[in-house]
């Protein structure tokens, strides 16, 4: 029997309509566990509307007046479609991982990420701690538009060539955080970069590089950038971002790879080991090799825990090598990580949620990788008819069967990222009984334009972090996990 679980359109219940068919008590939002199945069930509008059940006190004071802070540990992967963004949140500060943008010279998904912010957290709310980049790509930084001459090169405010430090030409704040800040008044109190300007296999655009590339390294490096972002670059481990703690348990960001370096390599991972030779170099200025890296291979990666609980999100990690047809090649970094002494210490075994790399790319999630973490639920950021065919079914297949087979967990989809409606292509078979992922939207069917309102994927994790909720937009989607 196929079991699919597909989240529609919200559904609005009130508690008579139930009381006959469900008993036992119900929680502060007006929900509770259903025994047979260990799903959560709403019963009022509070808990569907809101994000499943909630403690005592729904508000504490935090770091801007104007934002309604949790009082626990609350974790959403925002669904922008074919693109990366992750908003965590504690009882005092707000943290943004990545603010892609599924399209060219748009903002609309940046419009998402602030429609999720002020539903979550106030009208008003507009503070951003900090926020995170993987990598300087389209779908996880969204666009900065600036000028170019006809030779291809880039104009500073006076219209000649472009220095390091001088001002952009006409700069346009096209999507992603660029226009949050600049468009739409939010205040970001520190950003954090990779070290962009040791590590850079993006070709001038004069030689068909990455005008998003240049465009926001001239950007962080301007007076107004700085003013604006107050950019800094990553380092390794968890003493940059303080995102204090929930009734006294401390909640840790510890980066656990950046620039291809993990914490028991610090100077990079050797070539020859984990990337087939000396000669495959990721770090570096590589876009003066006929064959570059891939910006991909250089992501910002990390865990974020409380108590027991751990969610590793780590942008476009790469999970094999291999060349592409576009000039670049891939780096294995995944493998790097998962023999890694540190990570394999700390996280190996212990992994709650994974947030999954690359939106389901068969580029990345190798086995090696997947089963030093082992995680309990995998999570896939990707938009529905991409044109990259994510999430690869070798994926989906290798994430049901770690998540959902082996860890009895689940497997969840911001959206289907499938083409033609085959919803077999999400399922594996074990024996008699077939495993399906949940998927946060139930709009394939209609020609889904990707609008405002799309369902994200919420993790909400218990004051202590020996357990959490997880969940999309109805009840078929919530479910609780025991931490590892």
């Amino acid at each position: 029997m196929k079991v699919v679980f597909i989240v529609g359109a919200l559904i609005i219940t009130t508690l008579s309509l139930y009381s006959v068919a469900h008993q036992g008590r119900l929680d502060n939002s007006g929900g509770h566990i259903h025994a047979e199945n260990n799903t959560y069930h709403c019963h009022t509008d509070n808990c569907v509307n809101g994000v499943g059940p909630l403690t005592e006190n729904t508000t504490a004071q935090g770091t801007s007046l104007d934002c309604r802070y949790p009082q626990q540990l609350e974790i959403t992967v925002i669904n922008i479609g074919q693109g990366d963004a992750t908003l965590i949140a504690s009882p005092t500060k707000l943290l943004l991982a990545d603010s892609g943008e599924s399209n060219w010279n748009s903002h609309a998904d940046a419009d998402k990420i602030a429609e999720v912010i002020r539903n979550q957290y106030g009208d008003h709310c507009r503070t951003i701690d900090y926020y995170v980049n993987s990598h300087l790509h389209l779908d996880h930084i969204g666009y900065i538009k600036a000028t170019y001459n006809s030779e291809k090169q880039l104009l500073n405010q006076q219209g000649t060539l472009w220095r390091d430090g001088d001002s952009l030409l006409h700069a346009e704040f096209l999507g992603g955080i660029a226009y949050l800040v600049n468009e739409q008044n939010f205040e970001v109190k520190a950003s954090y970069f990779r070290d962009f300007m040791a590590h850079n296999p993006n070709r001038h655009p004069a030689d068909e590089g990455s005008k998003t590339y240049w465009n926001w390294r001239a950007y962080l490096q301007s007076l107004e950038g700085k003013q604006a972002m107050n950019p800094q670059t990553v380092v390794l481990g968890n003493t940059q971002i303080d995102m204090g703690n929930v009734g006294g348990v401390p909640v840790v960001i510890d980066v656990v790879q950046v620039d291809a370096a993990t914490p028991s390599n610090p100077n990079g991972c050797d070539p020859a080991t984990y990337f087939g030779s000396q000669n495959h170099q990721v770090r570096g200025n590589t876009f003066q090799l006929a064959t570059t890296a891939s910006e991909n291979d250089l992501s910002v990666a990390f865990v974020v825990s409380l108590g027991d609980f751990n969610m590793f999100i780590g942008g476009d990690s790469s999970g094999e090598n291999a060349r592409s047809g576009r000039g670049y090649r891939y780096h294995d970094t995944e493998t790097c990580m998962a023999k890694d002494d540190y990570i394999v210490n700390r996280y190996g075994g212990k992994l709650d949620v994974l947030r999954v790399n690359h939106h389901g790319s068969d580029h990345s999630s190798n086995q090696e990788f997947l089963d030093m973490f082992d995680p309990k639920v995998a999570v896939v950021s990707v938009g529905d008819r991409n044109r990259h065919n994510h999430v690869k079914h070798s994926v989906l297949e290798r994430l049901i069967r770690t998540s959902t087979i082996r860890n009895n967990g689940a497997v969840y989809l911001t959206e289907a990222g499938i083409e033609n409606n085959d919803w077999g292509a999400l399922c594996v078979r074990n024996f008699f009984s077939e495993h399906c992922a949940i998927i946060g939207d139930d709009e394939l069917h209609n020609g889904e334009p990707n609008e405002l309102g799309d369902a994200s994927v919420s993790i909400r994790v218990n004051p202590n972090g020996d357990g959490y909720w997880i969940f999309a937009a109805n009840d078929a989607s919530r479910r609780y996990f025991k931490s590892i």
